[in-house]
């Protein structure tokens, strides 16, 4: 265990030697989770919580940027989506502490996890085929009252609101909605959380062939995952192929990965389940001759929420998406010692996503509208990636060892979005904009970013006994003025192996393994919309502007929404982290404790203008 390899931020290092705060997820704690390795993380790593699909690494580090952790996978950064199915991971590592994350920058601020996906071995073809079958259910449901018991709260509610002399002479029910004035004559009963929720069915398929030569190794692979609901507000639909291919000549090394994914979502949406609780449990879903019954009569009611089940039922949602990465690198072996990797990686999504609201009558006045409504909206973003690494590793004299990379990375990002909302009389479904003509309004956004980067770790380890690791990382970042984009982030650590004294020979029969660890860093954040450190202006009721003699009437112009702020610069996070890890009877029982402080200086808060 001791001798395994973990993977760190652009590298690799023993588990003995490390100094930070790193943790290792077991790829077989992801196939028990149905969440995959979001819910597989929660309550198996100490200091990750998850909540709402969202991991949160040791805390939040920011109020207004995003606090969500940096993904690497196969050493590509931001690549989240790009894992392929849960079958094809390799390993999982988590680096919690500013010691590990420093040589991130600016992306690893809220922490990394670092996924490794399989690979092609030498030998001949071999094939795996993995298919999944499930259900799946809402357990935690909200238990609200029968119509009997709503009705008799309804009328003992108005009963104590009522004065003395409505009580004395019996007229306090004179007030009470038609429909629960009587509890044992409800107009229906309805269980609003379950006509809500409905089961869904999963199913997945995974295709897989790997193998290789003495050259050159390969992995590729196809997965389809179906999930809908009996009912069919929900149908999620996604295919993705991928391949791995790496291979050796000599002294250099060459080698790419693919992958590519294809997403289609049909369904309907709009619904609110706050609204669908809130209505009365005595009212019907349906009429007997299977139209929607009209909730939200005031009179009869108590209440005007109309009948949320025909959202569930008519606006429809219809969500498309693609998305390619291709990442090719070379590396060419200039001493034993000494390495040369150049790396490019290119990734690209597209999305088309569409609502409908046909035209209605639910029976109140929030409740109609008179014309179909369709809304799109388009987009797609770019993010290129070049890397130039120089690693290296040299032992002397069988004690002292020392490695490190030294590198240069820039990166680009591109994207834009144009949303079209219309209407029409005459189409009904999904259409071109053209279709929906009526009161149309389109609306745009286009941005681009860049990073450019120096990243440095040097890590000394003698007799694997004391190490010394420091890593450092400048990043220069569109989003700032000129004179503020660089920003600065060293980070500290060492680590002593105390069962590795010979003053402690004597408890290796049953204590293998006892280090203690220490470190320090800084990480850097810029999550803010590009360019936040100008003015912005927008159009809108706030630019009224009246001229001459008549102050009645007005035109609409620009007005700030958004102030200037030249000195803006990076967000900077500090975390100081102390740790012992140990290992018990022959590595049957093991102990990890991290004591961390962490501290967010020079917040990013957007203020308004208002």
């Amino acid at each position: 265990l001791l001798d395994d390899v973990v993977v760190v931020g652009y590298g690799t290092q023993k588990k003995e030697d490390l100094t930070s705060a790193i943790a290792t997820l077991s790829p077989k704690e992801v196939l028990k989770s149905p969440g995959g390795i979001t819910d597989a993380l929660q309550g198996s790593t100490a200091g990750v919580n998850v909540s709402g699909g969202k991991i949160r690494i040791r805390g939040t580090s920011s109020i207004t940027g995003s606090t969500d952790p940096l993904w690497v996978v196969d050493g590509i950064i931001d690549a989240s989506g790009n894992i392929p199915n849960d079958n094809e991971i390799e390993s999982i590592q988590v680096l919690k502490d500013a010691a590990s994350c420093a040589i991130y920058g600016v992306r690893g601020a809220n922490g990394v996890i670092v996924v490794t996906t399989k690979k092609g071995a030498e030998g001949k073809p071999k094939v795996s085929f993995n298919a999944y079958a499930g259900f799946g259910s809402n357990t935690s449901k909200v238990d609200m009252l029968n119509p009997y018991d709503y009705a008799v709260y309804v009328n003992e509610l108005y009963y104590n609101s009522s004065d003395a002399n409505a009580i004395a002479n019996g007229t306090w029910n004179k007030t009470v909605p038609a429909g629960v004035a009587n509890p044992s004559s409800p107009l229906g009963s309805t269980d609003w959380w379950d006509e809500y929720f409905s089961n869904t069915n999963y199913q997945k398929y995974d295709l897989s062939v790997s193998g290789g030569s003495k050259y050159a190794s390969y992995r590729i692979g196809a997965t389809h995952a179906d999930n809908d609901d009996k009912m069919h507000t929900e149908d999620v639909k996604v295919d993705n192929i991928y391949a791995n291919v790496e291979g050796t000549v000599g002294r250099f090394t060459y080698g790419g990965r693919i992958f590519a994914n294809y997403s289609r979502t049909n369904g309907f949406t709009g619904a609110s389940l706050m609204n669908a609780l809130q209505t009365p449990s005595n009212l019907p879903v349906y009429n007997e001759d299977g139209s929607f019954f009209l909730t939200g009569n005031n009179g009869r009611d108590g209440n005007d929420l109309v009948n949320q089940i025909w959202f569930l039922r008519n606006e429809k949602l219809r969500n498309r998406s693609i998305s390619a990465l291709g990442s090719i690198f070379g590396e060419i072996k200039i001493f034993d010692w000494l390495k040369y990797r150049l790396t490019y990686t290119y990734s690209f999504a597209r999305n088309n996503d569409a609502t409908l609201i046909p035209e209605h009558d639910l029976g109140t006045a929030n409740g109609r509208q008179s014309y179909n409504s369709q809304s799109t909206t388009k987009g797609g973003s770019g993010h290129e990636i070049i890397e130039n690494l120089l690693t290296f590793d040299k032992t002397f004299n069988d004690v002292h060892t020392l490695s490190g990379v030294l590198g240069v990375v820039s990166e680009k990002f591109d994207g834009w979005s144009t949303g079209i909302s219309g209407r029409s009389n005459e189409y009904a479904d999904f259409g071109p904009e053209s279709r929906f003509p009526d009161s149309q309004n389109i609306t745009s956004s286009q941005y681009n970013e860049a990073y450019f980067s120096y990243l440095a770790r040097v890590m000394y380890s003698y007799n694997s006994k004391y190490m010394i690791t420091a890593n450092f990382r400048a990043d220069e970042s569109s989003k700032f003025k000129k004179g503020n984009r660089w920003g600065y982030f060293p980070s500290f650590s060492a680590g002593w192996v105390i069962s590795n004294e010979a003053f402690m020979k004597n408890t290796a029969s049953w204590l293998g393994f006892l280090k203690v660890r220490a470190g320090w860093g800084q990480n850097g954040n810029d999550n803010i919309p590009n360019s936040n450190w100008r003015a912005g202006y927008e159009f809108g009721d706030y630019g009224l502007y009246t001229f001459g003699s008549d102050k009645n009437g007005g035109t609409t112009g620009a007005y700030p929404n958004r102030l200037a702020n030249p000195d803006l610069t990076w967000e900077t996070s500090e975390q100081t982290n102390i740790g012992i890890d140990a290992r018990f009877l022959d590595n049957r029982l093991s102990f990890t404790m991290d004591w961390y402080s962490k501290q967010t200086k020079d917040l990013l808060v957007e203020v308004g203008t208002n």
